[in-house]
């Protein structure tokens, strides 16, 4: 059934409808829509460098325009295809973010047991998603193990916490094995 054929007493239906028209989408809306559905192949929300431009334009009173785009980009990071993304996985934004760092081996972790589930998915997509995502969390496992000891004891206690989460050494390992397969068949096949 179409949209326009239900009866939109329900205002979010309305607004469903109202957000589907495509001839009400400003620019900006039509550019994020593309950069998700197109660009955005792993699991990542991938920010429009125009936000930086924005930032500059639209800062706060007393910022300069340089600390006001440093500021939006320290929530984000840069991937190998050059899209930027908010970053959700390092420390450092986890930190900047106002995150409880006492938590942030917990965060990791939940962060980790998705990772895990996702390299075993049935479906070869899913699973690229997470061998993605595996690169990062690992490298925050990685991060921990060589800082070395630190004299504040709940800061170790945090450090040790995070050096000894789970890499998923053979999941992954069978992930990569399984895209490879698939990519060397549907080599063989064109």
């Amino acid at each position: 059934m179409l949209f326009s054929q239900l009866k939109l007493a329900d205002p979010f239906l309305r607004l469903f409808q109202f957000m589907l028209a495509p001839m009400r989408f400003p620019g900006k809306i039509v550019r994020a829509y593309q950069m998700e559905s197109q660009l955005a192949i792993y699991p990542r929300v991938i920010v429009d460098p125009d936000v930086l431009e924005i930032a500059r334009q639209y800062r706060g009173a007393y910022h300069h325009p340089d600390d006001e785009e440093a500021y939006v980009r320290s929530g984000l990071a840069e991937d190998g295809d050059g899209q930027l993304w908010l970053d959700y996985i390092s420390y450092e934004s986890y930190d900047k973010a106002g995150g409880d760092l006492d938590a942030y081996a917990s965060y990791l972790e939940g962060i980790g047991q998705l990772i895990h589930g996702g390299l075993q998915h049935a479906l070869l997509s899913v699973v690229r998603k997470h061998v993605w995502l595996h690169a990062l969390y690992v490298s925050q496992i990685e991060l921990f193990s060589v800082a070395g000891f630190q004299a504040d004891v709940e800061a170790e206690a945090q450090r040790l916490q995070v050096a000894n989460l789970p890499t998923f050494a053979p999941e992954y390992a069978q992930a990569l094995s399984r895209i490879a397969e698939q990519d060397a068949a549907g080599a063989t096949a064109t």
